[in-house]
């Protein structure tokens, strides 16, 4: 399964069998969606979400489309989860600021 199939049967929530995007996103990225959701746990599945979709690259608008909220609600989920992040001491802190993009 392609990159871009899997993140459309992700969207979709089709082709629950197979791979995720996240853990293709994962894989192309060093397991750093692993890495976040270890030292991170128990946030709510749309941070875990947000995250992914910044690490592959998705600007707010297109992340708005695809979450089904709006373009300031990603703003301010980015915000606070670089805050979050920010206020961390774990090893992968810069890498995971530099993936959620600068603060707009």
């Amino acid at each position: 399964m392609s990159f871009l199939d899997s993140f459309a049967a992700d969207v979709t929530g089709r082709y629950k069998k197979k791979e995720s995007f996240e853990s293709i996103v994962d894989r192309y990225f060093d397991g750093v969606v692993s890495s976040f959701r270890k030292d991170f746990p128990n946030r709510r599945d749309d941070d875990y979400r947000l995250f992914c979709y910044s690490v592959a690259g998705f600007d707010s608008t297109t992340i708005a489309l695809i979450m089904d909220t709006s373009v300031d609600a990603v703003y301010m989920r980015r915000s606070r989860l670089r805050k979050l992040v920010s206020g961390s001491d774990y090893p992968q802190r810069d890498t995971y600021l530099g993936l959620l993009g600068a603060e707009t």
